[in-house]
């Protein structure tokens, strides 16, 4: 992987969730190579026997991604990337097509914080020879499982789930994975002590909603939203930090 903080670029490798792998395997999109001709040994294939077919790349804690460069294969097969599409954390970023890929390479914006990339192909076979994520490294671990937990009502037909610390801990970013009807769960308000950081703005088909560069030390996390919508257990509240 490659990232470019704000002084200086530096190169550091963050394990990828290798899936469905051939001769063609995974970490070749990561191995900082870019040479798309497949016999060079640099370039992944993905196969599946129906449309499913993808490539994801997961980082252990949310980074900081200002942009990620996808290089296709060179030597043949390239209209297999025609239709793919480009994800961050399950949100549809961008598509692939062939024709329009200058120097054989796509270049996607991002300016945010996120946990995985996922390209996923229209068809059973998929060819990436390189993926170069810039941004600045985070590696804070999950403190959520020193907190205390607690779930109350307030007026309005509201409800507030909250996790505390005795101490004060330096809080970066915040997860939240919400395995219920995202519907309900839009306009929920995220909020460290009393400043809020952000609201959930709800899109199909996304789990997984991320508040980052948050920088301060905080002994409470709360969510405030709708009865309805606040099916949330610990566990779906990731805290990373210090």
């Amino acid at each position: 992987m490659v990232w470019k903080s704000l002084k200086t670029l530096q190169r550091l490798e963050l394990p990828a969730r290798k899936i469905r792998r051939t001769k063609g395997f995974a970490y070749k999109a990561i191995d900082g190579d870019t040479n798309g001709d497949f016999n060079a040994g640099s370039v992944t294939h993905t196969r599946s026997a129906g449309a499913e077919v993808f490539w994801k790349l997961v980082f252990p804690s949310p980074q900081y991604i200002d942009r990620v460069v996808v290089w296709g294969r060179t030597d043949c097969c390239w209209k297999r990337m025609d239709g793919a599409k480009f994800y961050i954390d399950d949100v549809e970023m961008g598509e692939f097509r062939s024709k329009q890929m200058e120097d054989d390479k796509k270049e996607f914006e991002m300016n945010g914080f996120g946990q995985s990339i996922m390209v996923k192909g229209p068809q059973g076979k998929l060819h990436i020879a390189e993926v170069q994520v810039f941004g600045k490294q985070s590696n804070y671990e999950n403190i959520g499982g020193s907190a205390e937990f607690g779930m109350m009502g307030v007026e309005g037909g509201a409800a507030e789930f909250e996790m505390t610390w005795d101490n004060p801990r330096h809080i970066d970013s915040i997860v939240i994975n919400y395995k219920a009807d995202v519907d309900k769960f839009d306009g929920t308000r995220v909020f460290v002590d009393d400043t809020e950081v952000g609201q959930v703005e709800a899109q199909d088909g996304k789990q997984t909603y991320i508040f980052g560069g948050i920088e301060g030390r905080y002994t409470r996390v709360r969510l405030t939203g709708s009865i309805d919508g606040m099916e949330i257990n610990p566990e779906d509240v990731e805290v990373y930090g210090e």
